[in-house]
């Protein structure tokens, strides 16, 4: 009988990767909290928080992964079956990379939340002058749409 596609232990750690993804893609789709509601006393940190617990999730979830690929690999090593050994070593070089990109992931989550959340200065209040009216002002944003991911710009004059 030929060995599922995926295993038990495979599928719970795309599992745990895909939970703070989506956590991710969350935070990126809604503002947390309105600017006029804001608390006087600071800025809400959650976006920042979010971040940091996708980035430690999907860390984690590279090395469940890269466990995976392990035995993939192992499993070619050992395999007499010329088609056997064909798919282990396709199944190791595909957790691999899968392996890789979660880390990278991870570890850009985790860079976005800990500057997020510690190195950025809080928004300023604007300034009600002429000259501060005058100079143009941009920003950029991501946008999540139910057709693909974009960048919105926003400049104004």
């Amino acid at each position: 009988m030929a060995e599922p596609r995926t295993s038990p232990r495979i599928r719970s750690a795309l599992v745990l990767v895909a939970f703070p993804a989506l956590l991710l893609v969350t935070a990126l789709a809604a503002d947390v909290t309105p600017a006029a509601a804001q608390d006087p006393a600071g800025p809400s940190h959650t976006r920042a928080y979010v971040f940091l617990g996708a980035g430690v999730g999907l860390t984690i979830g590279s090395f469940l992964i890269a466990e995976s690929a392990d035995h993939a690999y192992d499993r070619y090593l050992d395999e007499t079956d010329p088609g056997a050994i064909e798919q282990a070593y396709d199944d190791a070089v595909e957790l691999d990379r899968l392996s890789a990109a979660t880390l990278i992931a991870g570890q850009v989550c985790l860079v976005y939340g800990i500057w997020q959340r510690f190195l950025r200065s809080p928004p300023r209040e604007p300034e009600t002058t002429f000259e501060s009216r005058t100079a143009p002002r941009w920003s950029v944003a991501p946008a999540i749409h139910h057709d693909a991911p974009a960048l919105v710009v926003d400049v104004r004059f």
